[in-house]
């Protein structure tokens, strides 16, 4: 039988989002709007050692590899896969925060995506790990 409960452990990452969302984005919208060129560099900042962590989980498989893969084999594991719909709801809390603001955080996102399927190793993490500066956005 298919469930649409929302797995509990996902429920709490969902509440911290949404703190996030209220205490860190919605506060600076109105200015952001007024100003729609400007980088939401306190959101930015705020937001970057965590991405950088969650990037560099993502990419410990990818360089612990010794056998020159472009890391596109990954193990099964056992039950429900939950990383898109965890995906899928930090995006809908990230959005209600405001969606100028997450399209804004810094993470290697489409262009990111590309770059994990084809990369090897080095321009992976250059590309996933390095802050974008103001002047590029």
């Amino acid at each position: 039988m298919i469930s649409f409960e929302i797995p509990p452990f996902i429920q709490n990452q969902l509440g911290m989002i949404r703190m996030v969302a209220e205490q860190a984005m919605r506060p600076y919208s109105r200015e952001l709007d007024e100003n729609e060129h400007a980088r939401p560099e306190a959101f930015v900042q705020m937001t970057w050692p965590f991405t950088q962590e969650m990037v560099k989980r993502s990419l410990k498989p990818l360089m612990e590899q010794a056998n020159g893969t472009n890391g596109s084999t990954k193990p099964k594991k056992e039950g429900p896969d939950y990383g898109m719909v965890n995906f899928i709801m930090m995006i809908e809390q990230l959005s209600w925060g405001d969606a100028g603001q997450y399209l804004c955080l810094p993470h290697p996102m489409l262009g990111g995506a590309a770059v994990d399927s084809a990369g090897t190793p080095a321009p992976v993490s250059y590309t996933h790990l390095t802050l974008p500066t103001s002047d590029l956005v």
